[in-house]
């Protein structure tokens, strides 16, 4: 089973740079959803067994920065789609894995088309019909009983899951999953949909935590690979830097799978940490050497 998983970003820069071709006010949601300056791309990622690797990225823009870039103006999910179109998979069986903002109908029928079911949130005012009743995911919530949810364990993790199979508004069939972590269900709950009616409800939310990957890849482009640190200013140079960091990225995943059990590399950041200790060792052998042969290093 493969999964693709599509999000989005920001790489955010200081109000003061002005020359770099693409930055706008995008609206952050790791800062209250308040606008930063920045750029804002829709990525692609997947995941195969132990393989999770960055695929591809489209830069978005607002309408009226695309009219000023010359550019056709796509939002979100029509990216979201491209990305989609340009998925190759492993292997026979994929899902796609997404969160609130890419689970419109539009994205859940182009994944089917593709070959892929869609696992991801809802947001709480997706309309279904229990009972052929109209009504809101986070209404209907309130109306749970407690012996009505089962116990799923997932990961490490313990959910009170409520399954309901049936129409939404835009989907004729599907799987939405409400739970919650609180055995009394007195914490706000999540909701999660399934297009795949098969699966049952420790794979659903089993197959929807790996979208976490994506998410961990975010981290390690920003905090260790310097995905925002380019002073460059064209959009065309910018963009082969981030080419590099997916590649980058890439590398250092296929490292960790062919040495990690040699190197005990558990994660990227333990790559990362081995390629620094290495490279600083040789640094230190190479001024040794130096200093026994009575070479400056200056």
């Amino acid at each position: 089973v493969g999964f693709l998983i599509i999000d989005d970003t920001l790489s955010k820069k200081n109000t003061s740079t002005k020359k770099i071709e693409g930055l706008d006010f995008h609206n952050s949601h790791a800062d209250g959803n308040k606008p930063k300056w920045s750029h804002c791309l829709v990525t692609s990622h997947y995941k195969i067994k132990d393989y999770s690797i960055p695929l591809n990225f489209k830069q978005y823009h607002r309408k009226e920065s695309s009219k000023n870039l010359s550019k056709k103006f796509l939002d979100k999910n029509e990216l979201a789609m491209e990305l989609i179109n340009e998925f190759t998979p492993a292997t026979k069986v994929n899902y796609l894995l997404v969160d609130s903002w890419y689970t419109s109908a539009k994205i859940l029928l182009h994944g089917l088309i593709n070959g892929c079911h869609t696992i991801g949130r809802i947001k709480s005012n997706r309309v279904i019909y229990p009972a052929g009743i109209k009504t809101n995911v986070k209404k209907f919530s309130s109306y749970v009983r407690t012996n009505e949810t089962s116990l799923v364990t997932a990961g490490n993790n313990k959910y009170y899951v409520y399954r309901y199979e049936g129409k939404l508004n835009d989907i004729e069939n599907a799987v939405v999953l409400i739970s919650w972590t609180k055995k009394d269900l007195s914490d706000n709950p999540s909701f999660i949909i399934s297009t795949d009616i098969s699966l049952d409800n420790k794979t659903i939310i089993s197959y929807y935590e790996k979208r976490w990957d994506i998410e961990v890849s975010y981290r390690y482009h920003k905090t260790v690979l310097g995905f925002d640190e380019f002073q460059i200013q064209s959009l065309e140079s910018i963009h082969r830097y981030w080419s590099m960091i997916f590649l980058t990225y890439t590398f250092l995943e296929l490292f960790r799978i062919k040495y990690g059990k040699l190197y005990k590399l558990k994660n990227i950041g333990d790559v990362i940490l081995h390629f620094r200790n290495n490279y600083l060792v040789k640094i230190v052998a190479f001024a040794h050497e130096c200093a026994d042969n009575g070479i400056s290093l200056e």
